[in-house]
């Protein structure tokens, strides 16, 4: 069974439904927390369309720079 996500990524799962897909939390197998953001949005941080991190804190600074996709990203 998967657990609640924290509240901090509920916020702004529900702050940003245009530019979130889906936060994975995978925390139970060591492996963080996972953002995929939605077509038209881009990670520079990351350079992809997800962006993958241990904690809640990194996770809420890399979304930070997420910004629209340019062409071919």
């Amino acid at each position: 069974m998967s657990r609640p996500l924290p509240k901090a990524l509920q916020q702004l799962q529900d702050k940003y439904p245009d530019i979130i897909e889906e936060i994975e939390d995978d925390r139970d197998h060591d492996n963080g927390y996972w953002v995929y953001l939605t077509d038209g949005w881009f990670s520079p941080d990351m350079e992809s369309r997800t962006i993958h991190e241990d904690t809640v804190k990194e996770v809420l600074a890399k979304f930070r720079n997420v910004r629209p996709a340019r062409p071919g990203e």
